[in-house]
């Protein structure tokens, strides 16, 4: 039996890796099995951390993986931006964004290519 870095199996249809605490480089490394599994029709990626970094990896595979009908990516902070109250053991001295109660670097690469690849 194929074995696979992720835990992908052949012929499964759907992939749950919802609040699984992933990140970019599990998005680096997902990416190549997303790309090549022809039975996947559901991937749940919600609530993790991917970020900006993570949507580009992602989104070449999500381009060439034509069974997918159904993508979860919410809470991923694909664009660099987040409520605060998401990350309780963050400091405010790093808030980058001027808006009250938002963190980070808004960064629209990620989304836009996930939003490309998406495009029919």
């Amino acid at each position: 039996a194929l074995v696979s870095l992720c835990g992908l199996n052949p012929g499964q249809t759907e992939a749950n890796f919802a609040s699984g605490g992933l990140g970019p480089v599990d998005a680096q490394v997902l990416a190549p099995e997303l790309a090549i599994n022809a039975s996947l029709t559901s991937l749940l990626l919600q609530h993790n951390s991917l970020g900006a970094e993570g949507a580009k990896a992602l989104a070449p595979a999500l381009a060439a993986n034509a069974s997918l009908t159904s993508v979860s990516l919410d809470g991923n902070r694909l664009c660099g931006v987040w409520d605060k109250d998401e990350d309780s053991d963050s400091d405010d001295s790093d808030d980058d964004d001027a808006r009250a109660g938002k963190k980070g670097t808004y960064d629209a690469t990620g989304i836009s290519a996930i939003a490309d690849a998406l495009r029919v």
